[in-house]
């Protein structure tokens, strides 16, 4: 806090700091390093500002055994630009000592500094700066989750993503468990198994349940059996119309198919550290199949999505089902009507916004081959249809889950508006179910239109989805409408597009929905054959 305080009494004379930059260079006291030790650039719930606020952070580290005045140092998120942030003449950073910098635009406190610029998601370049202007350190951050920071190794210096520990020594991240076998498409032989390595214990689960919650997590003391599991009941896919709210229709009697699905080993597993932290959770698939079944599914993309099967089926919180929520409704509404098929029904899968949103494990593989695997949150899509048994899903890349954007083309064919290049980034999409007469004219419509320029259409493939292991059916794979979608296909700035859809803003500021609202106010109130009025609007 003496050393805040006095940095903070120093603020009032950092108009002149500027000058700092060009002052003699700063002689380092014998042994004496300042270094930026961990940045956060998604903090959630490690850190709490002076104005109570989940600010980013920078930590710096005095790694010398004197003590370092480090007044006119400076930061930037631009090596190629002059620091933003100046420290306040007299301040003293301890031998040894820690100091956490808020990374945001507030103005700095009597007890807490801040950089005046804020810190990307997606990644970030960090530069320290000497009191003679020259960059003592470039620190290249990668994108990180939620409260995961990117910092100095005890003991090695060497950066690596791990735990927040801010004002405190940094703490490793407990390694992921190691697999043998990466997630693919395996003939079937007598023996196969699949082995783990950690160098601390690893706890998993074959039922797609979190390793790290789950009830059912084992901990590993052997290999695992591969082989095909088709010929085991069906699970998850056994779910249909029963009056409970873990009904995945409503009154349609919708009954689940007798028939055995084809199914995958799914083998999600995390390892525990002797204090008790989990490492991440690292979950793959394998599909341990005959010749005939592995040649059927090498002609088609597949995509395993796991998710832990209460985020689909749980009456509270399951995204698939009707939920807790719709039996209420039914029982406090004696003699209502309404169509099972009126979205404005109360049912968990009509449930719409981030609330219903769940993290879940995406891979996809062509050829029988691995093409990506991301987590991703996942969403029920569309109105009526999402009371069938069939339902379409969302897909959105966060950085909340792991990389803001899938770097995979997805859509081998999909070229932007001018045919210039091929789209190989995504920051959504949609995968949809194709049991519906509507979406096989959608299909024969749509590729002839691609040809106008002025209509915007949506590429598209077909794709076999496996939920939790099992087999769901045929779906489109296809791009899903959003800003960056907009800005992949025509070029224009995400950040400079406005959706609205059914009247509701759903990509864009406030500001820019009541501008056209004003628009479209006036448009209504004047007449356009006037050429005052018609010059305005179209200005």
């Amino acid at each position: 806090m003496d050393l805040l305080r006095r940095a903070a009494a120093a603020i009032s004379a950092a108009a002149a700091a500027s000058s700092l930059i060009t002052a003699a260079p700063f002689a380092h006291a014998e042994g004496g390093e300042l270094l930026i030790n961990e940045v956060c650039t998604q903090n959630k719930t490690s850190y709490t500002d002076s104005y109570g606020k989940a600010s980013d952070w920078i930590e710096l580290i005095n790694t010398g055994s004197s003590d370092l005045d480090i007044g006119g140092f400076g930061l930037s998120e631009d090596p190629s630009a002059a620091p933003v942030f100046v420290f306040p003449e007299g301040t003293v950073l301890g031998a040894g000592k820690l100091l956490v910098i808020a990374a945001s635009k507030d103005a700095s406190t009597e007890n807490e500094l801040h950089t005046g610029f804020a810190l990307s998601k997606t990644g970030e370049t960090l530069a320290l700066y000497s009191p003679d202007g020259s960059c003592i350190q470039t620190l290249e951050v990668p994108a990180l989750k939620e409260d995961e920071t990117y910092g100095r190794l005890p003991g090695s210096g060497t950066m690596s993503k791990m735990r927040p520990t801010p004002d405190a020594p940094n703490a490793a991240a407990v390694a992921e468990p190691v697999f043998s076998m990466e997630s693919g498409f395996y003939s079937a032989e007598q023996g196969m198994s699949l082995s783990l390595s950690s160098s601390d214990t690893i706890y998993y689960t074959l039922d797609s349940s979190d390793p790290t919650t789950s009830d059912t997590a084992k901990v590993y003391s052997g290999a695992i059996p591969m082989y095909d599991r088709s010929s085991e009941p069906n699970v998850y896919s056994a779910y249909e119309h029963n009056n409970t709210a873990q009904s995945i229709i409503l009154s349609t009697n919708y009954k689940a198919s007798s028939s055995l699905f084809d199914k995958a080993t799914v083998v999600r597993a995390a390892a525990k550290s002797a204090d008790g932290t989990f490492s991440s959770v690292v979950t793959n698939t394998y599909f341990v199949m005959d010749n005939d079944k592995l040649a059927y599914y090498s002609d088609i993309p597949v995509i395993s999505m796991v998710t832990d099967p209460d985020n689909l089926f749980d009456p509270d919180k399951g995204i698939y089902v009707c939920g807790n929520q719709f039996l209420e409704w039914r029982r406090t509404q004696p003699g209502a009507f309404k169509s099972e098929w009126d979205s404005s029904n109360i049912a968990n899968f009509f449930s719409k916004g981030k609330e219903w949103e769940r993290p879940a494990t995406i891979t996809m593989f062509e050829e029988g081959g691995l093409c990506f695997t991301q987590d991703m949150g996942i969403r029920i899509k569309g109105a009526s249809t999402r009371n069938s048994q069939s339902k379409s899903f969302n897909i959105y890349a966060r950085s909340e889950y792991g990389d803001s954007k899938l770097e995979y083309p997805i859509l081998p064919d999909n070229l932007s508006c001018d045919d210039s290049k091929l789209i190989k980034k995504y920051d959504s999409f949609s995968l949809r179910a194709v049991g519906w007469v509507d979406r096989m004219r959608e299909l024969a419509v749509t590729d002839p239109l691609k040809k106008l320029d002025d209509l915007a259409t949506y590429d598209s493939r077909r794709c076999m989805l496996f939920i939790d292991g099992e087999l769901w059916g045929m779906y489109d794979l296809l791009e899903k409408c959003s800003d960056y979608y907009i800005q992949s296909n025509y070029g224009v700035p995400a950040e400079d597009v406005c959706i609205i859809k059914n009247g509701e803003l759903e990509e864009g500021p406030d500001s820019a929905y009541d501008e056209l609202k004003a628009l479209s106010d006036y448009c209504k109130t004047h007449d356009l054959s006037s050429s005052e009025a018609y010059d305005y609007v179209a200005s």
